[in-house]
């Protein structure tokens, strides 16, 4: 079952590719044209960030599953994450509710805010990798879909590899995106 939510995973995140470059490629083209380094390696650092707070995400997400499927299992619910995250989901595509959790991302924190701007003076490495840690928890409903399905899966680990298998599936899309017709006559191949 797991084999089969990880194939259908990764091909979401395959299929959200145009989402992906209207949502992330902005960023990408700003530290791309402002780093020392070439584009690929920009690109690289930067989802290798991003990649990371999904898979930390997910492990979180299945370990409130876990804890919601525990207390299921005490009521006689088998599978309530499940039901839970499917409800939330049906309901937010709908237009029913709205997802409080832009109110609580990091990104909004004072200190966070000052970190980005001294973050985006820089053109190390590091700071590009930190720069897409912490745009890992950037709003984007392909992600809150997929963080449902890490909370359904009612375990950590799962909920880890549910969440790093659609940021690595996301990855092709968006490491190449700094390989433009322009970035190769400037060297594309640079790393």
């Amino acid at each position: 079952m797991m084999n089969q939510t990880l194939l259908l995973t990764a091909l979401s995140g395959l299929m959200s590719a145009p989402h992906c470059v209207l949502m992330c490629g902005g960023t990408m083209a700003s530290f791309t044209l402002n780093a020392n380094q070439g584009p690929l390696a920009v690109a690289a650092a930067y989802n290798l960030g991003r990649v990371c707070t999904y898979t930390l995400i997910g492990a979180f997400m299945g370990l409130i599953g876990s804890f919601v499927d525990g207390a299921g299992v005490l009521i006689g619910l088998q599978g309530i994450s499940g039901i839970m995250g499917g409800l939330l989901i049906m309901l937010w595509v709908f237009g029913k509710i709205t997802l409080p959790v832009q109110r609580f991302s990091p990104l909004r924190l004072a200190v966070v805010q000052r970190w980005l701007t001294r973050l985006r003076g820089s053109k190390e490495r590091w700071t590009i990798l930190l720069s897409g840690v912490l745009f890992g928890f950037m709003p984007c409903g392909l992600t809150y879909a997929m963080q449902m399905n890490a909370a359904a899966s009612g375990n950590s680990w799962s909920g880890a590899a549910i969440m790093a298998v659609f940021g690595l599936s996301t990855f092709p899309t968006l490491l190449s995106l700094p390989c433009s017709p322009t970035t190769y006559i400037n060297g594309c191949a640079v790393i």
